[in-house]
């Protein structure tokens, strides 16, 4: 009876131990080794390039037509062309001469001066526009529902400017690099960190139009997640990856295509909630968002949370500041440990990882580049 207990306890051991080594190996491979899948994209988005405008067609004039006065009013052409019509004057009809005022001198106005590249730059602590005007930035702090709150006001002439940035420039999983390390490589006036594409296997994955990963998210059809695209004209639009299909996404013309969520404004209304679950977006955390108020207006906001100082957002409330400030379209991004920004040089927000303020190393970013 003891060998019999003796070797159960034995083969018990055993087994045990040999589910905690595949247990381990499973978990590490997850979310520990990094996983290069190279940088061939399997696929890359059209660049769509500007129509001409349409040239406005003068019509000749046709001899004779009747033309408009300087009051609007229209001069009729001579009834009889040849003739000329009967002048009134004297006594034998010599025409009474006309004498046409002189128009008095006036001053011609001086030609407006071409803005200079020193005239444009602007570069301070919060703000920034480049020596063509082609990027204006301007970052503003707010104090709301006991946090700090950063948004950068992001406006540029070309959308393709709003750009993306992968870990070590790797696309594969568990590849992570900070917010800063990758935004000074990119030579970044401003980044945010991304959607942290690198922790899942699925999701739409576009980045700077090139495709990188196209199967639908691994969650059941209530919880997919919301994916956001920045179009190359750039608008936004939210969808869902279970009702529209990757093929129909290619067809807008996507520059960036984000997978994490979930939607926060959608066409001007404040969309979250109506899916997710209570507790999930009702918690206070850091956060991360990017939304859009017209094409190439955009607004970058991070939020700080889980400090003395800062008791973080939910959802809700980060989408109601960013609908207070204009956005029409807004997305949740990564957020937690992972929300960062960087502007000028530095990271201007607190991130929090195991109770510390440092940053933590992120799979992917947004940014604007410094022009030059």
């Amino acid at each position: 009876m003891k060998n019999s207990v003796k070797t159960f306890s034995i083969v018990y051991i055993v087994a045990c131990a040999a589910i905690l080594a595949v247990f381990s190996y499973v978990m590490l491979d997850f979310f520990v080794i990094p996983r290069d899948y190279g940088n061939d994209a399997i696929g890359e988005i059209a660049l769509r390039t500007p129509q001409p405008e349409s040239a406005t067609l003068v019509p000749e004039e046709s001899p004779g037509a009747a033309t408009p006065g300087e009051n609007g009013e229209t001069d009729r052409p001579d009834e009889t062309p040849g003739e000329t019509p009967e002048a009134t004057g004297g006594e034998n009809n010599d025409p009474t001469p006309s004498l046409a005022p002189t128009p008095e001198p006036t001053d011609t106005p001086e030609p407006t001066p071409t803005p200079t590249p020193e005239d444009l730059y602007i570069l301070t602590d919060n703000r920034y526009r480049s020596e063509t005007g082609d990027i204006d930035i301007t970052m503003t702090k707010y104090r709301e529902y006991d946090t700090d709150v950063y948004v950068a006001d992001v406006k540029v002439k070309d959308p393709l400017l709003f750009m993306t940035g992968l870990a070590k420039d790797t696309y594969g999983r568990n590849i992570i690099e900070t917010t800063s390390s990758q935004a000074s490589r990119h030579n970044a006036i401003l980044a945010i960190n991304g959607d942290f594409y690198g922790k899942r296997e699925n999701g739409f994955v576009v980045r700077n139009g090139k495709i990188w990963r196209n199967t639908v998210s691994g969650r059941n059809e209530r919880n997919t997640y919301d994916d956001i695209a920045v179009l190359q004209d750039g608008s936004f639009v939210a969808f869902n990856e279970k009702q529209v299909s990757f093929d129909e996404v290619v067809s807008w013309g996507p520059w960036q295509v984000f997978s994490f969520g979930p939607t926060l404004i959608k066409e001007g209304e404040i969309v979250v909630g109506a899916y997710d679950d209570v507790m999930a977006h009702l918690e206070s955390n850091p956060r991360t968002a990017i939304a859009e108020v017209s094409p190439g207006h955009y607004l970058l906001m991070v939020s700080d949370g889980r400090t003395v100082e800062s008791e973080g957002l939910s959802l809700r409330q980060m989408a109601e500041i960013l609908k207070s400030l204009g956005a029409v379209n807004a997305y949740n991004m990564d957020g937690g440990g992972s929300s960062a920004m960087y502007f000028n040089g530095k990271i201007i927000n607190k991130p929090v990882n195991n109770g510390r303020i440092t940053e933590r190393f992120v799979s992917d970013i947004i940014y604007i580049p410094k022009e030059g």
